[in-house]
């Protein structure tokens, strides 16, 4: 009996430990302005027996009345430091009810490329904002979101989700969308 205790309490102490959550607000010294912050989380993540690694987080932030999602892409497949977000690339996302929502971004993408001390592996981490509407608030926390496309001038970089990963965006803007500074 004191096993079966042992384990429900692991069980449950693992599934706290990834639960979506708030960071602590940055207050600025000089404007007093909030910032806040979700926490970052997992969307999509594929390791190979032969060492290829693609994973994507995201995270929200809000300041003020501007609200923003933010996707990280980490990759070391390809050419992978060639791709490239510019201010007004497209990342559309397919919710279950497949409508699309589309939000270009705000920025240009912040790019870093590490070359592993370790044979000629490249890994690159990508950095991407897009700005968040009223209407794409509402649109993504109230849904699931199956697939997503990051679109530059040059190719796309498609991500279909697990279904246990299909809430996670959509509770990020939620989240970053009824946060109180």
């Amino acid at each position: 009996m004191k096993k079966l205790y042992l384990i429900l309490s692991l069980a449950c102490m693992s599934v706290a430990a990834y639960s979506q959550k708030m960071e602590k607000p940055e207050v600025d010294q000089i404007s007093g302005e909030t910032t806040l912050r979700t926490s970052h989380e997992t969307v999509y993540k594929n390791i190979t027996f032969s060492g290829t690694l693609q994973e994507l987080t995201t995270y929200g932030f809000k300041k003020q009345d501007v609200q923003a999602i933010f996707f990280e892409i980490e990759f070391n497949v390809g050419h992978a430091e060639d791709f490239f977000i510019r201010k007004g690339d497209k990342v559309q996302m397919k919710l279950a009810d497949n409508t699309i929502v589309t939000l270009a971004a705000a920025f240009d993408g912040t790019s870093v490329t590490n070359k592993k001390a370790v044979g000629r592996s490249v890994t690159t981490r990508l950095l991407m904002s897009y700005l968040l509407t009223p209407e794409d608030v509402k649109k993504l926390s109230d849904s699931n979101v199956k697939f997503i496309r990051f679109q530059n001038s040059d190719t796309n970089i498609d991500y279909e989700l697990k279904e246990k990963n299909y809430q996670v965006i959509g509770k990020v803007v939620k989240m970053i969308a009824d946060a109180k500074a």
